[in-house]
């Protein structure tokens, strides 16, 4: 305390000390946000902490690293030739990939994919026992920033108009958006949750798992990589595994985990699919 009290009190140039610092004891211990000094024969001194800003934008969040992807944009085909758009483009459309890509925050303007970051994929295939027998990239060493599931892994319903979300809920309650020209109007309405535009497949839920990525040379404080999904399969077993691993070890806090893709076969509507 005292060697604390002496560099705010060079900071705030008190004068007049050749004595050591001390906790003023009239006004007892030291406070979260104020406290009183003494320095030598001079007057006390008020010195306050810093303190935080009351307001949504300014509370605490960690930035995004970069993005787990497990599929891309690719151009549509028809008779050999790239389907265009009205402005002579090419259409894209998302196809799912058999392994992971970790890319950057920056997307290719002409595809819409996410740029690849070489030097992360680079580190994951010379990492022992990470990269398969071909070369790709199927599981990725990591551990959690927080023992709160709904922090590690937020999930909603959201029905989206192009990229603006039109209406989010979370299967009781949901709010809705009047949108005009890609932009929201208005304050939302409340609604009950879930409505008809789930079944029609309009509203889809949606999954953000946010990890450390366990390896020396990729690791930065402050940021997290995030693996985006609309699975209804692998969302509700993500919320499931974090759950188990809570369970049985006390907590998901830098506990060491992989995240892993495995081909499974599914039977929309009766036809089986992989």
């Amino acid at each position: 305390r005292a060697v604390i009290c002496r560099a705010k009190c060079a900071a705030r140039r008190v004068r007049g000390s050749t004595g050591s610092c001390s906790v003023d004891a009239s006004r007892g211990r030291r406070s979260r946000s104020v406290f009183v000094v003494r320095c030598g024969a001079g007057p006390p001194a008020e010195v306050r902490e810093p303190m935080p800003i009351h307001l949504p934008q300014f509370q605490p969040r960690l930035a995004c690293a970069g993005r787990v992807k497990a599929g891309v944009n690719v151009p549509m085909m028809r008779n050999g030739k790239p389907v265009l758009d009205d402005k002579e483009r090419p259409r894209y459309y998302p196809k799912a990939l058999d392994h992971f890509l970790i890319t950057t925050n920056r997307k290719d303007p002409e595809t819409g994919n996410f740029i690849v970051d070489d030097e992360i994929m680079a580190a994951l295939k010379e990492a022992p026992g990470v990269a398969d027998s071909d070369g790709k990239i199927r599981k990725i060493p990591g551990f959690f920033h927080s023992d709160e599931i709904e922090e590690v892994f937020p999930t909603r319903l959201a029905w989206y108009d192009g990229r603006v979300a039109r209406c989010q809920g979370d299967g009781r309650d949901a709010k809705r958006w009047r949108v005009d020209r890609g932009a929201r109007i208005g304050e939302p309405a409340d609604i009950k949750c879930p409505c008809v535009e789930l079944d029609d497949g309009n509203c889809k839920a949606h999954g953000i798992l946010r990890m450390t990525i366990a390896l020396p040379r990729t690791i930065t404080l402050g940021s997290l990589y995030e693996y985006r999904t609309t699975s209804v399969i692998g969302i509700p077993r993500i919320l499931g595994g974090l759950m188990h691993i809570q369970e049985e070890i006390g907590t998901i806090v830098r506990a060491p985990i992989w995240l892993v893709l495995k081909p499974e076969l599914v039977a929309p509507e009766g036809q089986a699919q992989k």
